[in-house]
């Protein structure tokens, strides 16, 4: 068949629309989808200077193969398979006349994985790249339940599938946020996951921009790169809270840079919300970072009795519940505990608060960052359950702010572990808190 075509002629300025009526209808999570082609056609507009932009669909076989193909720079034969690395630039050159930090390939190529597709490439260098992002018609998640697909050529993901639904904590009510950043591939990101909540989301492309938004009106939180031209994120971060106005802006860093001690110290000291690394974001984390830091004060409860530590006596070994999403890191667990605990296990903090008011175990691990619902509310819910009050609840958090514990412990855990777990800290963590 004839593939549909839609061409971008960036040299004269127009857009002509080809795209035939015959392409299929798909089911797959319409936010991805979207992230994937702008970034692949941000990528060949930005690097073609001459000739054009074409974006061809069509299908093949049980696939939609979409293809984005440009007149542009190319890539050289030997940079060509580490396209896809995080924070590739083609050359030293490239990076100064095009910016970015390399990461826009990464993410997309992460998020055509998650959707069951593929993404590949081929360039010749001087003369242009073609990149083609291929997925399956109809996305079958193991266990999901599949609606019927729907009339849109992009709709949205079915109830369950696709994306993980995100607790009540981390819904926006049209708070405003302000994303500081300067590289597009993150900006369409934050984009992608905030607006989608229902937060009202605002753009400053560097440090100057910011400062002056900021000045014009008070967002409700802010989200702040630390690498930026002329201002950056350090410099904005110390002249905000250096006014009364904002001295208590709630902030969360967002960044590619490895943070040494000194600027940890320093982002510490001038009390950011939390550190996020790009390149692997996660959208739960991101979500109720956000949600906290927009959160009204909670109103002042009364103060509780301390708890009691009490031990169910049962016979045979300890039961220790694992609530973690990441299946490799369950596997660890599992491996290091069964041979001295009983061991139950679950994957998001819901099921996790179930299988703690079924079994009452002796002790709880748990991540943070988790779907459905989080470590932090799945630690309300269990506090609020007079029959797993007392039940010793240790966080496991791959966290950036590593050995942050007052922050962990503040929220009312009993301990606190950073991943990868060290199995001698754990084991002695476990004899602590259930001697």
């Amino acid at each position: 068949m004839t593939p549909a075509v839609l061409v971008w002629w960036q040299a004269v300025g127009i857009q002509a629309s080809l795209v035939g009526d015959d392409l299929p209808q798909i089911a797959s999570d319409p936010h991805l989808c979207r992230h994937i082609l702008q970034n692949l056609i941000g990528n060949a507009v930005k690097f073609t200077d001459a000739g054009g932009v074409e974006i061809a669909a069509r299908q093949q076989g049980g696939e939609l193969q979409v293809t984005v193909r440009d007149t542009g720079i190319g890539i050289a034969a030997d940079q060509l398979p580490h396209i896809f690395d995080e924070f590739w630039q083609a050359d030293g050159t490239s990076s100064r006349k095009y910016g970015g930090t390399g990461l826009g390939l990464a993410i997309a190529r992460k998020y055509a994985g998650l959707l069951q597709g593929r993404i590949t490439a081929e360039s010749t260098l001087g003369k242009g790249s073609t990149f083609t992002f291929a997925l399956p018609l109809r996305l079958s998640l193991p266990g999901a339940e599949m609606a019927p697909p729907p009339a849109a050529l992009l709709p949205a993901a079915p109830a369950g599938v696709g994306r993980a639904q995100p607790s009540a904590a981390a819904a926006g009510q049209g708070q405003r946020i302000l994303l500081v950043e300067d590289n597009e591939p993150a900006v369409i990101q934050m984009s992608d996951i905030l607006t989608s909540q229902g937060y009202r989301l605002q753009v400053a492309r560097d440090g100057k921009e910011a400062l002056v938004a900021v000045g014009q009106a008070l967002p409700d939180a802010m989200i702040l790169d630390l690498m930026m031209p002329q201002v950056d994120g350090f410099q904005v971060l110390k002249a905000i809270r250096g006014r009364e106005a904002t001295a208590h802006l709630p902030v969360l860093i967002l960044t590619a840079k490895h943070v040494t001690r000194e600027e940890l110290s320093f982002l510490k000291g001038n009390h950011i919300q939390q550190l996020i690394q790009k390149g692997d974001v996660s959208r739960a984390e991101l979500l109720a970072a956000v949600a906290r830091m927009v959160a009204p004060a909670p109103p002042a409860k009364p103060e509780l009795p301390p708890r009691a530590r009490v031990r169910r006596q049962r016979s045979g070994k300890p039961v220790v519940l694992v609530v973690e999403d990441n299946p490799d890191n369950l596997r660890t667990m599992r491996a290091l505990l069964q041979d001295t605990y009983t061991v139950l296990e679950a994957t998001d903090g819901r099921a996790g608060v179930e299988q703690a008011r079924a079994h009452r175990p002796d002790l709880i691990l748990t991540d943070i960052a988790m779907p459905v619902m989080d470590g932090l509310d799945a630690l309300r819910a269990i506090r609020a359950d007079e029959a797993l009050r007392s039940t010793p609840v240790l966080a496991v958090t791959a966290s950036a702010m590593k050995g942050d514990q007052e922050t962990i412990l503040a929220h009312g855990f009993d301990g606190y572990l950073s991943k990868p777990v060290d199995a001698d800290l754990l084991r002695k963590a476990l004899r602590e808190l259930l001697d």
